[in-house]
């Protein structure tokens, strides 16, 4: 129904009256009915934010299915419009879609998600705010700022030891649906290892693929002093020591790392 992409209310009503007419049992008149009333609430105040984030995300594969690809200028208006009504609500993880950063990411809106995750001060605290921040980045061919927050999402997900022919894990299905296809290849690569790592050491694996990331991603990009951080830290160290041609510093990182962690010693070893 072009009147639903076209947000015109009047026409989408009379439209679906002629629908319930001439075709009383049709299997999408509910469908229909549900998409008529999401038009509906366009340009009314959301007296209810989380009550309104439930309604739509029940809208969503609905209004997919119907619409195709126009169901876009049906639905981004709508988390817009939720997006301003969260503009005051601070991010809570045991609600982490009732944020203003989810539903700009279901508009699409990406430098809007890139604006609004940095102004929580603990946002690299929290995996959900760290994959809104790698997507937008990705979409805006960000690939360091992409990176710097897919390390933080390693480092706030649980560790699992990648082992060959293992279920997919929750971080290689959200690299599965975003479909980028550098991130998609470094994955991987790094799943692929001989010797298996956990998720949590990807950020020191990847500096250790491309040295020359020490110059954009920060030393102190970890927020907290984990271990794989800690590992993080020393590889950034040794690296960086490294390309300034100080040889006493990088073997005493290089020490380190052999103490704490053989596996990145011996691939940091093979790098040289």
């Amino acid at each position: 129904m072009q009147s639903l992409t076209t947000r015109n209310l009047p026409n989408a009503q009379r439209q679906l009256d002629q629908l319930y007419s001439q075709a009383p049992t049709h299997a999408d008149l509910a469908a229909f009915d549900q998409l008529l009333a999401a038009l509906g609430h366009l340009g009314h105040p959301i007296e209810a934010p989380r009550d309104e984030l439930t309604f739509l995300v029940e809208l969503t594969p609905t209004a997919r299915r119907l619409l195709g690809a126009q169901s876009r200028d049906l639905l981004s208006p709508l988390w817009q419009q939720l997006a301003t009504a969260l503009s005051d609500v601070a991010f809570n993880p045991e609600e982490p879609d009732l944020h203003r950063s989810f539903a700009l990411c279901q508009a699409q809106d990406w430098p809007a998600v890139s604006d609004c995750v940095p102004r929580d001060s603990n946002w690299q605290l929290h995996a959900p705010l760290c994959l809104r921040v790698v997507e937008a980045a990705f979409h805006r061919r960000r690939r360091v700022e992409a990176l710097a927050a897919w390390c933080h999402v390693c480092w706030r997900t649980p560790t699992t030891t990648a082992t060959p022919g293992a279920p997919a894990s929750s971080l290689s299905d959200f690299v599965s649906r975003l479909r980028q296809p550098e991130l998609t290849t470094l994955w991987h690569r790094f799943l692929d290892e001989e010797e298996p790592l956990p998720e949590a050491d990807f950020p020191s694996w990847l500096l250790i693929q491309e040295p020359a990331l020490v110059l954009q991603l920060a030393q102190d990009l970890a927020p907290t002093n984990t271990p794989p951080e800690e590992n993080y830290r020393t590889v950034h160290r040794c690296l960086t020591a490294r390309r300034s041609r100080r040889t006493a510093d990088e073997l005493a990182e290089r020490k380190t790392l052999q103490t704490t962690h053989p596996t990145l010693f011996e691939l940091l070893k093979t790098s040289a």
